[in-house]
């Protein structure tokens, strides 16, 4: 009795000690041992716990709650099926007792046996409607089974019941973000910080919550946050890094020494670089590896499968290191996975990839993540392969020295022009990436000027593009082509904060919020048959369109641009110039709002272009598979001779 309300009062040094003094009355004492068990578990001592609690129930096999504390010291190891096994024993003796349903929730979750977590948990809700905690790991569940409603829910009613709860506030957080109420987000998860200031995650989170709500310059300085209460996190220190390339007047010298300062911070993280293989074959059938999260319905799908299904297998062999969630594969992904070597990597640990890696015989590893979200640059910092690349996942340099090439063009890395990161560039002929047309296109439509009477402008680039300097030019623009509109849209634009943020910006120069038309998510058909209304579409800077640029040309759009001081900046340089339209690339911004009136003013032009836009665009290298397949192998080939001939 004197160890239980030592151990209530939190002082487990003297409860510890009175259930020591029990024990020498009464040896096997099941209570004693019990507790002392849960003192064991309470300090880390996992092991010890187990003995105790085994112990317990050897004398005392009836004892529920320690059948229940057994099974979570078995979770804390991660022996999973002694854990399920030890709960659903304590279920059987006392099965009204919602702890011991939400225990087994935790350990179904951890194995990802979502479906049987969701009953547990919910088993555990209906026997304690009001707990907080049981609601929160189901809403988590609920999302991780993509039933976002259902999460929000949850995430709503156990904040309802304790709002105090800072970990329940930041999923909430992260629901309406994923729902596109980014102003509820941005909301909550301050009130996350304010009930926890030292998580770094929802720090995170408010950096993501910003930078889609177009302030990426604020964004940036909680990613800094989240990675110096965080310093050990890669990815919170490589968001700072994706950040700062949306960030209105960047360049490459603060890229260059933001990118130093990550990696000398993470290099003693990183296993030393792996030793190379000694045999050089220049003649060999290369064995080339792809790493990411992206090979599906992503820019990296739609920009790459091409490449894939034109590859001549009797050069290159493709070794594909997915790791995207097998659930999240889909159509470019099976097509992806029938021209190459298909290897689901996504529960490995940097160590177990490195060595798959390494017994696969790479020659060629691509990284195709850099800083962007789920990216493996511990695995590339060991350099599993004799030769390592970085192509179309990321805009420029990574920062690794273990990384030879950055895969671009002569756009995108202009001749002169050297990578401000220790990788070389390696230039292919055309452009750098080949588009796969979306399946789901419609028609294109008459110049809707023609018949509106007045041009209708158009961007509908992701949001973390649309920075109060791309607004200034868009102003200037509308300012000097008389009734004009302008039509932005993306998932989340809708947001009524985002865009009174929006308008308010417009307004201050000048322009009535009546010629701007803002909109949000759409299904991918209907998001592209937006550009039916648009006559000329925008670029945005100094993060340029990519596969939204291709896009719009399948639309007949044509898009004004001109050439960025950053890699990121110049991707409708490389599209526009690919597809036989250089005219609509100029030098800067300047240039890029003189351009954008002057294309305006001549609607003949505009829609002579339109009619013969898709099949340009489908004629040119930007669509050829096989002349981008041709060149990539070629400057592959060429880069391993190199390497073959050069000295140890």
């Amino acid at each position: 009795r004197q160890g239980l309300e030592r151990l209530s009062q939190g002082d487990l040094v003297s409860a510890a000690d009175s259930f020591e003094r029990a024990l020498v009355a009464y040896p096997n004492h099941p209570d004693a041992l019990h507790y002392l068990g849960v003192i064991a578990f309470q300090n880390g001592r996992f092991e010890k716990a187990i003995s105790l609690m085994e112990a317990s129930l050897k004398a005392y096999p009836q004892n529920s709650d320690a059948e229940n504390n057994l099974g979570s010291a078995y979770l804390a190891i991660e022996k999973f099926d002694l854990a399920e096994h030890a709960l659903r024993r304590a279920i059987a003796l006392t099965h009204q007792n919602a702890t011991y349903h939400f225990n087994l929730g935790n350990v179904l979750f951890t194995q990802k046996r979502l479906a049987e977590a969701v009953q547990s948990y919910r088993t555990a809700i209906d026997q304690r409607p009001n707990y907080p905690e049981a609601l929160c790991n189901l809403g988590i569940a609920y999302r991780d089974l993509e039933n976002l409603a259902a999460a929000t829910k949850c995430f709503e009613k156990a904040f309802q019941f304790r709002p105090t709860y800072a970990e329940v506030a930041y999923n909430l957080a992260n629901a309406y973000r994923d729902a596109c109420r980014l102003s509820d987000a941005e909301h909550m998860i301050r009130q996350a910080i304010k009930l926890n200031p030292s998580n770094a995650k929802a720090y995170n989170s408010l950096g993501n919550i910003l930078s889609e709500s177009t302030k990426s310059d604020l964004a940036v300085a909680e990613f800094e946050t989240a990675a110096t209460l965080d310093p050990q996190s890669l990815p919170m220190a490589s968001n700072v890094l994706s950040c700062m390339q949306y960030v209105p007047g960047i360049t490459n010298a603060a890229l260059q020494k933001a990118s130093s300062v990550w990696v000398q911070k993470f290099t003693p993280l990183f296993k030393v670089p792996g030793s190379v293989r000694s045999h050089k074959d220049p003649a060999k059938k290369l064995r080339v590896g792809f790493v990411s999260p992206d090979f599906g319905r992503h820019p990296c799908g739609f920009l790459s499968v091409r490449m894939f299904e034109n590859l001549n297998s009797e050069e290159i062999q493709p070794v594909i290191f997915s790791t995207r969630r097998t659930e999240r594969e889909d159509d470019i992904s099976r097509r992806i996975g029938i021209a190459a070597e298909w290897r689901r990597v996504l529960a490995l640990a940097d160590t177990d990839l490195i060595s798959t890696i390494t017994a696969a015989e790479i020659d060629i590893l691509i990284d195709m993540s850099g800083h962007t979200s789920g990216h493996r640059l511990g695995v590339f910092a060991h350099k599993p392969a004799p030769l390592q690349m970085s192509w179309l996942g990321y805009v420029g340099a990574t920062g690794l020295s273990t990384i030879d090439y950055i895969i671009a063009d002569r756009w995108h890395a202009p001749p002169g022009h050297d990578a401000y990161g220790p990788e070389q560039f390696l230039r292919l002929k055309d452009g750098y990436v080949c588009f796969e047309p979306p399946a789901d296109i419609g028609d294109v439509v008459a110049l809707p000027a023609l018949s509106n009477g007045y041009v209708t402008f158009g961007s509908l680039n992701n949001a973390t593009k649309l920075n109060a300097a791309v607004i200034e030019s868009y102003a200037v623009i509308l300012r000097q082509v008389e009734r004009s509109r302008l039509i932005l849209r993306f998932r989340g634009l809708d947001d009524p904060g985002v865009t009174a943020h929006i308008y308010n910006q417009f307004q201050a120069r000048g322009i009535e919020q009546t010629r701007i038309d803002i909109r949000g998510y759409a299904k991918h058909q209907k998001f592209l048959a937006t550009y039916n209304e648009i006559d000329l579409a925008l670029d945005t800077f100094p993060y340029s369109g990519g596969l939204t640029t291709c896009e719009a040309l399948m639309m007949g759009v044509p898009v004004v641009t001109f050439r960025g001081q950053t890699f990121a900046g110049r991707h409708s340089t490389s599209h526009m110039s690919n597809a036989g339209l250089p005219d609509f690339v100029t030098d800067d911004r300047s240039g890029f709002e003189h351009l954008a009136v002057t294309k305006a003013r001549d609607l003949q032009s505009l829609a002579s272009l339109r009619s013969g836009m898709r099949a340009r665009l489908l004629s040119s290298p930007l669509c050829d598979g096989a002349r981008f397949a041709a060149s990539f192998s070629e400057a592959l080939r060429e880069t391993w001779q190199r390497y073959c001939s050069s000295s140890p």
